[in-house]
């Protein structure tokens, strides 16, 4: 690998994890002024949001690739046009992969006007583009500078560090939504059970019913023949089935009993376990994205959000 293939790997890496750094910055000071929580926002545990570097570094390449190495010489409308372009493609992408890897919507822009699947839409398009002029025009030369006076083999060292912890993160944070996701499908599978459970009953006192209706109406034709038995008929038809019934109904209550038992329990686990981590694991996530839908679990996922608004 010849030296000029390093420096640009060096540079692509330094910015990357700089811009990260930033646009997390961004988004807690977004959620602080536009909904007073002062949360770690973002998919990973620490303070980075890499769809910021990968937003800045895609318009930082396509510009040099048009316009040569001084990107923030070139033409204004240039900037913008690229800056809104790249950086909804990239939150398109970004949301995308989110929501088909985890089946969840992690913001969701479908109330405003001009959105795409919720994904992405005009107002926040128009305003990652003046971002990307402010960067270009603004905080790109200033960091430019600064980090020049970083001598590459300590830049080399903090790359590594970071990059390592960040590659950390990540394994970490799929792991802690991958648990999520696992939780849920079993508190989802218990209510299926038990609205199989509620079912059956509702079958089986119905059907119960019925063949008791039914006896009663034999009684009633045998005893036209035979009237000194009909009382006899009646009672007896009507205890038998009642005594059935009665078999079948405290079977399924006890079966409904014990799995409302097991749900609950497994319930109170998740909860504790949502308490426990509001600042890392589980609970952060769901601060972290109030407005994040699940497309398999929406109602536990929406359950577990209020437990961890009770808690603000």
């Amino acid at each position: 690998m010849n030296e000029m293939t390093l420096d640009i790997i060096y540079t692509v890496c330094e910015y990357f994890l700089v811009f990260s750094f930033l646009g997390w910055c961004v988004e807690v000071v977004f959620q602080a002024v536009t909904k007073g929580l002062v949360i770690n926002r973002g998919f990973l545990n620490g303070p980075v949001c890499p769809i910021y570097g990968f937003g800045v570094i895609a318009v930082f390449f396509m510009l040099q690739m048009i316009g040569g190495s001084n990107i923030e010489e070139q033409n204004t409308l240039s900037i913008f046009v690229f800056g809104v372009v790249l950086s909804t493609g990239v939150e398109l992408l970004g949301g995308w992969i989110l929501d088909k890897a985890f089946h969840a919507r992690w913001w969701d822009y479908s109330s405003r006007p001009f959105n795409f699947h919720g994904y992405i839409c005009l107002e926040f398009s128009l305003i990652w583009g003046l971002a990307i002029l402010i960067v270009v025009r603004d905080i790109y030369p200033m960091l430019s500078r600064t980090l020049s006076h970083i001598p590459h083999r300590a830049g080399w060292i903090l790359i590594a560090v970071f990059g390592t912890v960040y590659i950390a993160d990540l394994i970490v944070s799929v792991s802690i939504m991958i648990g999520l996701n696992k939780r849920m499908a079993e508190l989802d599978e218990m209510q299926r059970r038990m609205r199989i459970v509620s079912n059956s009953l509702s079958e089986h006192i119905g059907e119960n019913a019925l063949e008791t209706a039914k006896r009663v109406d034999e009684a009633r034709v045998q005893a036209a023949l035979a009237r000194s038995e009909v009382r006899e008929q009646i009672d007896t038809a009507r205890e038998e089935t009642r005594a059935r019934a009665y078999r079948a109904a405290s079977g399924y209550r006890e079966m409904k009993s014990e799995a409302e038992q097991e749900l609950d329990r497994r319930r109170s686990e998740l909860r504790e376990r949502i308490r426990k981590s509001r600042h890392f694991g589980m609970g952060r996530l769901l601060r972290a994205f109030p407005d994040m839908r699940h497309r398999d679990y929406a109602e536990i996922m929406d359950e577990l959000r209020k437990e961890i608004s009770s808690l603000e």
